[in-house]
């Protein structure tokens, strides 16, 4: 799999461009994977149950295919109470793993919100 960077000045969503951001929210995968195995939540299914989001979301999140969004970090937050244990504000450009996409060349087409590879029609 490959990582893409993308600019957070050129981020496209819908045909129009988002707003940019020179932050991001990154995931400390070790620590919530810590603390949710602690509170007994031994699968992604049973996280996902907890914080209120669908299973693939934790997946892809865990994986580094897909950002946290608003309602995963919300969950987490309102589960294990705390921010800055399981999340870091970042400066900087986001990295996406863009499955399928060899690393040494960039997706055909444009890449969407969740860091997919969008083919050109």
């Amino acid at each position: 799999m490959a990582v893409h960077r993308r600019n957070p000045l050129t981020q496209r969503r819908g045909g129009g461009v988002v707003e940019p951001s020179l932050y991001s929210i990154r995931l400390r995968k070790e620590e919530l994977d810590q603390a949710r195995k602690a509170a007994g939540l031994r699968s992604d299914y049973a996280l996902a149950r907890a914080i209120g989001v669908i299973r693939s979301t934790v997946t892809r999140v865990f994986a580094g295919e897909l950002q946290p969004s608003g309602a995963f970090i919300a969950g987490v937050v309102a589960v294990f109470a705390r921010f800055d244990r399981y999340f870091e504000v970042v400066r900087g450009q986001t990295e996406v793993v863009v499955p399928g996409v060899d690393s040494g060349r960039a997706p055909q087409g444009d890449v969407d919100d969740v860091g997919r590879a969008r083919r050109a029609a």
